[in-house]
C-alpha cells in the first residue's frame, strides 16, 4: 500500500528516514545504526532511498572529475573521484587515472541523467577528456577546465617567452629579464613597494615577456567576468 509517510517496501516513516540521513552526513554507518538500534542493512537502505529520491527529481547536475593521489610507504597511488556538485556529495571512486578509470561511472546514471548533465570540472588530463567525450553528449560545449591547471599552462607559456628573449638579449649585453622569472609569475598586489616599480617598468616596456604577461592576465579576466543574460546577470565563476 502506498503511504503518504513512508515509501514502499520501507519499514521506516519519513520523519525518521531525514532524523537518520541528518545523522549520517555528521557519523558514520555504523555509529548512526548503533544510535538508533538499526542493522548495517537497515541504515544503508535508508541511504540508498535517500539518494534515489534525490536523483529522481530530475535536476541537472554538474560534475567535478578528478585524479587524487594516496600516499603509501612504497610509493603512491592514483585514484579518480566524482564529485556532484549540484548536490555536494562523491558518487564514484576508482582506481587508477585511466580512461577506463572514469569510463565505469557513466554506466551508474540513467540516459535520462546523462542527458542532464550541465557541465563536467576536469582537469587537462587527456584520458578523462576522452571518457566524457564518448560519454556525455555535446561534451566540448560542457567541459569546464578548472582554473588552476589553465592559469598554470598560461604562466608555462609567458615562462618560455621570458627564456627565449633573456636568452637573446643577454647576447647584446641587455640584463633587463635576469632574476625575473618569479616576477612574472607573482601577483603584483603581493609585491612589496621597490619590486612593484620595477616589474611595472618592465611590463609597461616593448619586450615580447610583457605583451605574454598582459595576454595571459587578460585571460585570466574570464573567470571574474559577468555578462547580462535573460534572466539577470551570470558570472562565469572560478
Amino acid at each position: 500500500m502506498k503511504l503518504p509517510w513512508a515509501e514502499p517496501s520501507s519499514r521506516f516513516t519519513a520523519l525518521f528516514e531525514a532524523l537518520a540521513i541528518a545523522w549520517l552526513k555528521a557519523a558514520s554507518q555504523k555509529a548512526v545504526g548503533e544510535q538508533l538500534g538499526l542493522s548495517w542493512d537497515e541504515i544503508h537502505g535508508v541511504m540508498e532511498r535517500a539518494v534515489k529520491r534525490d536523483y529522481s527529481g530530475g535536476k541537472p547536475s554538474r560534475f567535478a572529475i578528478w585524479g587524487g593521489r594516496e600516499g603509501l610507504p612504497q610509493g603512491h597511488k592514483y585514484m579518480t573521484m566524482v564529485n556532484d556538485l549540484t548536490r555536494g556529495r562523491v558518487l564514484y571512486v576508482a582506481e587508477d587515472r585511466k580512461q577506463e578509470s572514469l569510463d565505469g561511472f557513466w554506466g551508474t546514471l540513467t540516459e535520462a541523467q546523462r542527458e542532464g548533465i550541465e557541465a563536467v570540472a576536469i582537469d587537462m588530463w587527456d584520458p578523462y577528456v576522452s571518457s566524457v567525450r564518448e560519454h556525455v553528449t555535446a561534451a566540448d560545449q560542457k567541459i569546464v577546465f578548472d582554473k588552476f591547471h589553465v592559469a598554470q599552462h598560461l604562466g608555462q607559456a609567458v615562462d618560455e617567452v621570458r627564456r627565449k628573449e633573456n636568452k637573446a638579449l643577454r647576447a647584446e649585453g641587455d640584463n633587463r629579464l635576469v632574476g625575473t622569472r618569479y616576477d612574472w609569475l607573482r601577483n603584483p598586489v603581493m609585491m612589496d613597494a621597490p619590486d612593484r616599480r620595477a616589474f611595472t617598468a618592465l611590463r609597461q616596456s616593448e619586450l615580447k615577456t610583457a605583451r605574454a604577461w598582459a595576454l595571459k592576465e587578460t585571460a585570466m579576466t574570464l573567470y571574474n567576468y559577468t555578462y547580462e543574460a535573460r534572466h539577470g546577470s551570470i558570472s562565469s565563476g572560478a
